[in-house]
């Protein structure tokens, strides 16, 4: 949480934040992979009890928690639950009360190259 919470410090009023991050906790090969990096095991919360890695659900909720919006986007590896692992999460830093933003309307331009592979 400390570190969502500098990252938010780190944005201007309503910047975004784009994380690409491993979802799946109970995946045994991203643990066994990354299980050996030091300070790989440092999360202590009591919701965290066979890996360090959140899913996207705890995700939206240490976002808001750290003055984010939230799962504003996700994007997913892979449709099939059984495949899946990694997501792009994009989220908002919080505007603060009576700042006049600009960019009041939220808005996603997602852009597709119709060569590309699926």
């Amino acid at each position: 949480m400390r570190t969502l919470e500098n990252v938010r410090t780190a944005l201007k009023p309503g910047g975004r934040a784009l994380i690409l991050e491993v979802v799946a906790p109970e995946d045994v090969v991203a643990n066994f992979s990354f299980g050996l990096v030091p300070r790989w095991w440092l999360a202590r919360e009591e919701w965290r009890k066979m890996s360090p890695l959140l899913n996207e659900e705890q995700w939206d909720s240490c976002l808001q928690k750290s003055r984010f919006s939230g799962n504003d986007l996700v994007l997913r590896d892979f449709e099939e639950e059984e495949c899946h692992i990694c997501s792009i999460i994009m989220s908002t830093g919080s505007i603060p009360t009576g700042t006049d933003c600009k960019s009041k309307n939220k808005q996603i331009l997602l852009v597709i190259d119709e060569h590309s592979q699926k």
